[in-house]
């Protein structure tokens, strides 16, 4: 397996010059002539980069990620992993402890017990921007482990908040730096070829997706012990600030462009990397403007991401009106949410490289837009869901129902989540981070946003057609996937991804 590359040529553009020197010379204008030295120069340096990416691209060569033993990719996975499920579990920890935070703050602003927990997706919506082009341009390490730090100390001073303003500004300041959540995924694609990507990917997702659901219960567990709610952020900037002590001493650099700039810097004093321009910070935009079907597949997950956050941030409430379930034990009904996206990502993830390797069987190549057709199914199950959610719940069917419901749904969710993450980054493998991000900040404004339309969706139409309404939306979003896979079967521009970024 080999990488591709889409590196510019300084030869041809120091050919270029001389050819045009030459041209204006035969004419009799002024010319500038090129230093003769400096053309050696880039010659030599473009020679040493691409004798460099030959080296990477050799399936013998050790320091191809790709090319890792399985016993260090893995360990890599389970690093990610835990940073991304203690992050998952730091945004869904305080809802069962909202009531006591609102009390101690005295105020009964309903809006606030939405905000608290969906203000970290609007962090989520912002970090990306800065996140993925930083650690295409710099690398993953420095990115992961400046972010990861910061994470520790807006979770600390979360816990010493003073008033809700205070305690809101952080939580969306720990959203924006939380980089394992934009970062791992592509820290994971890095070392896995698209063959083997897909379950790869939702293994990775697996405990964090899964976390949401101990998210809630962990937060019961330390009110339940009588601890002020100040100690789960205290607990988890602990944990999170242990796990980047491990990370420093274990992950490796995966980032291919840089350890092409490592490799070549060895044999030159030339700085290792090109000036960083903050147009950079605008592929996000670039990637939504000049290809669609990208914005189509992560504007489809993050709307259905959406509705899942808005079923997640309600059910507490909905579990204690309709079946007297206390706020401790309502905890556990998370459950059914965590089990049902943990299931959707090994069945997405293997259903997804296996369609991946049919088609290269088939034809002999893989396409990217081999990644959508699953979407498909996961949307039909989506809709299903939400009907089944809404309805239950409204007629106090037995309790388990309703759970299983949210079960369903998010199984369909978890097979569009692998469909679109693996879409972008087969897309984009020069610039996998900027890709995940300009996903993961849709997916986090929708996340952030949409939960805010829950009390007043339900107090309005109530549970069962307040769910309808959202079945009704989802079924009419379902073609896209296949809509998508017929325009990037026409479309040339999807044919040569990161172009013009």
């Amino acid at each position: 397996m080999s990488f591709s590359s889409t590196a510019p040529s300084v030869i041809g553009s120091d050919v270029d010059d001389y050819s045009s020197t030459l041209n204006n010379s035969e004419r009799g204008e002024p010319v500038d002539v090129p230093d003769k030295q400096d053309f050696e120069r880039k010659y030599e340096e473009q020679k040493r980069e691409s004798r460099t990416e030959e080296d990477l691209s050799n399936e013998k060569y050790a320091a191809n990620p790709f090319n890792w033993s399985k016993k260090r990719k893995w360990i890599v996975v389970a690093t990610v992993s835990c940073m991304m499920l203690l992050n998952v579990v730091a945004t869904m920890a305080c809802t069962p402890a909202v009531p006591q935070i609102l009390n101690d703050f005295q105020t009964q602003n309903p809006s606030y017990s939405i905000l608290l927990v969906s203000i970290w997706e609007l962090g989520e919506c912002f970090g990306p921007f800065f996140l993925g082009p930083l650690a295409d341009h710099f690398g993953r390490l420095p990115v992961w482990h400046i972010c990861n730090i910061l994470y520790v100390g807006c979770a600390l001073v979360s816990g010493f908040s003073t008033n809700i303003s205070m305690l809101i500004a952080f939580r969306f300041l720990n959203g924006f730096v939380a980089a394992p959540l934009t970062l791992g995924p592509t820290i994971v694609s890095d070392m896995f070829p698209p063959e083997s990507r897909g379950t790869a990917l939702g293994i990775t997702n697996l405990m964090p997706m899964t976390g949401l659901s101990f998210g809630p219960i962990i937060g019961s567990a330390i009110i339940g012990q009588g601890k002020s709610w100040r100690w789960i952020f205290w607990v988890i900037a602990i944990a999170v600030g242990g796990f980047e002590l491990s990370s420093i001493m274990t992950m490796p650099e995966t980032h291919r462009a840089t350890l092409i700039r490592r490799r070549t810097k060895e044999e030159s004093s030339q700085p290792d990397r090109p000036a960083f321009s903050l147009i950079v910070l605008l592929r996000a935009f670039k990637i939504w403007l000049f290809y669609p079907v990208a914005l189509v597949m992560a504007t489809y997950y993050a709307i259905l991401w959406g509705f899942e956050y808005l079923i997640f941030t309600t059910l507490t409430e909905v579990l204690e009106d309709q079946y007297g379930i206390s706020a401790e034990g309502a905890g556990f009904c998370f459950l059914g949410w965590g089990f049902g996206f943990a299931f959707g990502l090994l069945v997405g993830g293997t259903g997804s490289d296996w369609y991946i390797k049919r088609k290269k069987a088939s034809r002999g190549s893989i396409k990217t837009q081999d990644r959508i057709p699953p979407a498909a199914i996961g949307g039909v199950l989506t809709v299903f869901g939400l009907f089944l959610y809404g309805w239950t719940a409204q007629t106090k069917v037995h309790w388990m129902a309703p759970i299983m419901a949210t079960a369903i749904q998010t199984f369909g969710v978890a097979i569009i989540s692998i469909s679109s993450k693996a879409y972008l980054v087969d897309s984009f493998p020069d610039f996998a981070a900027s890709a995940t991000g300009a996903g993961s900040i849709l997916m986090s404004f929708c996340g952030g946003l949409i939960p805010l339309a829950g009390p007043p969706l339900y107090a309005k139409l109530d549970l069962g057609w307040g769910n309808s309404l959202l079945g009704f939306i989802a079924l009419a979003l379902t073609p896209l996937p296949m809509l998508s896979v017929r325009y990037s079967r026409q479309s040339q521009l999807q044919q040569k991804p990161g172009r013009g970024l």
